[in-house]
């Protein structure tokens, strides 16, 4: 969650997994101190050690089951979940497409929640089952401690929590609004944030297993707060992407004739961007092709000279073409779905006058402008 923090990914069943490693130190800190912090003392470094990692084995099982469970449920009322994210009190989804009722959101919420109360009775059972005044017994105890933190934070109301997805939900429902209910949800998630992080910080200078579930609380806190706020920002950009067209986003690009050199090209594509096409136009002046800095890998520059634009650009032809009256969140699912990094704009009367060309990247940034604005 910091610029400095590395990001790690992987993909599980076609899903993409991220994690920061700030989030898996927590989670092996405070594992390992409440290990420690429940032991007499005297404990060998190996049985600390076995002790972490079935604590952390636990840990890590409970927040795959809610999260595969949440999964599930979302992928059965047709939301799509893009990348799955971990952060110390669960996993946040980023949802590849919108939802179009509070039907979902309650119903994963509900999974979620379900899913999570058979946690600490199964903790509770462990500590049950093994006979008081042993060395045996901290194993349990801290994972019903760990375990117990988890489901605790995820039955309040703040966005990104389980208990979150159902109050938003419902606020939805009531104001028939999707961004109402996402900013009182966050609302709600500020709130407990700074209630984490203040009781974090009153006991961080405790004894015993205090000091390491109040660095968990602090942590939590402060990227609860940050998973909401970002929350709220995608809910606004899906609501514009939903009504927002391709004639309201596209910008008019530069232009330059198919028979002119790479080193003509130059300083237009230095102006452009990297993400803003120069369109290569045929001596009908028509645009056939899109020109990008990208495309001047396959040319040698002392060569430049003396290749055309036409030689390298991008043949519109083999890029996807749609309607300027399109919208946004339909253009996105075409470029998901043809793995290309442009989409051609056409006149919505004739299908063949291209009146541009939109990449991705260009596209989700001007929604972010529209709504900074």
């Amino acid at each position: 969650m910091l610029p400095f923090d590395p990001l790690l990914n992987t993909r599980i069943l076609g899903t993409r997994i991220s994690a920061n490693v700030s989030t898996l130190v927590v989670f092996c800190l405070v594992s390992g101190g409440i290990i420690a912090g429940l032991g007499s003392g005297t404990a060998k470094i190996t049985e600390w050690s076995i002790g972490t990692l079935i604590v952390l084995a636990s840990l890590f099982a409970a927040i795959a089951l809610h999260t595969g469970a949440r999964l599930v449920a979302y992928r059965s009322m047709g939301v799509s979940i893009r990348q799955v994210h971990l952060l110390s009190f669960g996993c946040i989804f980023q949802k590849a497409n919108p939802e179009l009722s509070p039907r979902p959101g309650s119903i994963v919420g509900l999974v979620g929640l379900a899913t999570l109360v058979a946690l600490p009775g199964a903790a509770a059972l462990m500590i049950a089952i093994v006979e008081p005044g042993t060395g045996d017994r901290e194993i349990p105890i801290a994972i019903a401690l760990t375990l117990g933190a988890i489901v605790t934070i995820q039955f309040l109301p703040g966005l990104g929590l389980s208990g979150g997805d159902l109050f938003r939900s419902l606020v939805w429902y009531l104001t028939d609004n999707i961004i109402a209910g996402a900013r009182i949800a966050a609302a709600y998630a500020f709130l407990i944030g700074i209630a984490l992080m203040a009781t974090g910080l009153g006991v961080i200078g405790l004894g015993g297993v205090r000091p390491y579930l109040g660095i968990w609380a602090i942590v939590a806190g402060w990227q609860l707060s940050a998973a909401a706020r970002l929350d709220v920002l995608r809910t606004q950009w899906f609501s514009l992407a939903q009504t927002r067209t391709l004639a309201e986003i596209l910008v008019p690009a530069a232009r330059i004739p198919e028979s002119s050199t790479i080193d003509a090209a130059i300083d237009l594509l230095v102006a452009a961007g990297a993400d803003a096409p120069v369109l290569v136009i045929s001596s009908t002046g028509a645009p056939v092709g899109i020109l990008r800095l990208d495309n001047l890998r396959a040319v040698r520059r002392s060569e430049w000279s003396h290749h055309t634009v036409a030689s390298i650009a991008t043949p519109m032809d083999e890029l996807p073409h749609l309607p300027a009256d399109t919208f946004v969140i339909e253009t996105l699912d075409v470029l998901d779905r043809s793995n290309k990094p442009f989409v051609v704009v056409t006149s919505p009367d004739d299908p063949g006058r291209r009146l541009g060309a939109i990449t991705r990247t260009a596209l989700t940034g001007r929604l972010h402008d529209r709504i900074s604005q």
